[in-house]
């Protein structure tokens, strides 16, 4: 999205800045254009996909299980163009969510597509789980994309759709119960590990690193140069480099005081309060993904945190939703998921309205129901 400009497209299909202003207008009106596109996929979607399941058991688990990997499997091959897009588009009205008002009804129409798919499969508690669904393949969908064909990958988010289909309802049965080995195989040891980068408080690297999560935050991974950290601390872009050798050096610095800044804020939040840095967080791995795309060299990145997802909170989502009892960690990390979909979703739509948010009560609630 930071590479789109009426310039650009008009270079890409050959006609002159001046005819393209004429058809299409300025980059608002490109831009809704977009969207419009992706609703009209959408309704494509929707009518592909009520034939294909029409006579399945969507009510089995392990059918909704597979059911839900082969559209995200469709969707990222077969429909590259529109995943990836509509991917952007997310980011982007994360960041700016005036400049693409009419998002929000995209965002709605993943909710309907599931929802109404389980209705009329006769799925259990469609209405809740039809948006739990829609906003984990949000937040997996931009993965799915960049490391469709890591076999290591899809055997982890496996376990966690096995999970999902389930409701979260039952135990973690087969590969869901192998979900800390299969985190374990897609990089180095997780949980609360040491950082990639060295950051201890005080220091000149640290400072640097929390100018480095600002800038993530505001423009995303793209944007992310020596020379823009260098501006923004107000130092020499020696210095920076002194600090931090190669760009990937500068994402692992910045990442990691996001990291660092969300346990902070969960440490000391009230129950219930969004972290600011986590969303910030989210955001940021998104962006990698989506770079991951173009960019091989940031497929192991952004093979990492996919792999991290929930590991900052595995407790207080497992207390959350599962109670006393608690969860086991395939389910927790798919309701992390579906919560960080839902979240980045609620940011994009900006002021219009949401129909359903997801939360860990309403996890939880969903448990329950399915569970009964």
């Amino acid at each position: 999205m930071a590479g789109l400009s009426l310039r650009s497209v008009a270079q890409d299909v050959g006609v002159s800045l001046g005819a393209l202003s004429y058809h299409v207008g300025d980059k608002a009106s490109l831009l809704a254009a977009i969207v419009a596109l992706q609703r009209d996929e959408w309704q494509d979607i929707r009518t592909r996909w009520a034939s294909r399941t029409a006579r399945l058991p969507l009510s089995d688990a392990d059918t909704l299980s597979a059911v839900i990997e082969a559209f995200l499997d469709d969707t990222a091959t077969a429909r590259r163009p529109f995943a990836i897009a509509g991917c952007e588009l997310l980011l982007d009205a994360v960041h700016n969510p005036d400049a693409l008002p009419s998002l929000a009804s995209v965002l709605n129409d993943e909710d309907d597509f599931w929802t109404t798919l389980f209705q009329t499969g006769d799925v259990g508690h469609a209405t809740m789980l039809g948006p739990v669904v829609a906003a984990y393949c949000r937040d997996e969908m931009p993965y799915t994309v960049a490391l469709g064909d890591d076999t290591q990958y899809r055997l982890l988010r496996r376990a966690n759709i096995s999970r999902l289909a389930q409701g979260f309802s039952g135990t973690a049965q087969g590969l869901s119960r192998a979900l800390p080995d299969l985190v374990a195989l897609c990089g180095e040891e997780s949980a609360e590990t040491p950082l990639p980068v060295a950051l201890h408080t005080g220091t000149r690297q640290m400072e640097l690193a929390h100018h480095i999560a600002d800038l993530i935050a505001e423009y995303g991974i793209p944007a992310i140069s020596h020379r823009l950290v260098a501006k923004r601390s107000d130092i020499a872009v020696s210095s920076v480099a002194y600090h931090f050798r190669t760009r990937d050096d500068l994402l692992l610095a910045g990442l990691g005081a996001l990291v660092l800044d969300m346990r902070q804020e969960l440490h000391d939040r009230d129950g219930g309060q969004e972290s600011r840095r986590g969303m910030a967080v989210m955001r940021a791995t998104h962006a990698i993904a989506l770079a991951a795309t173009r960019d091989p060299s940031l497929r192991p990145f952004a093979l990492d945190m996919r792999r991290r997802r929930s590991e900052n909170v595995r407790d207080e989502v497992s207390l959350q939703i599962g109670g006393p009892r608690g969860l086991d960690p395939a389910a927790i990390q798919a309701a992390c998921m579906a919560t960080i979909g839902s979240g980045l979703a609620r940011l994009a739509a900006g002021a219009a309205p949401r129909r359903l948010e997801v939360t860990f009560d309403l996890l939880r609630t969903l448990r329950l129901a399915r569970m009964a």
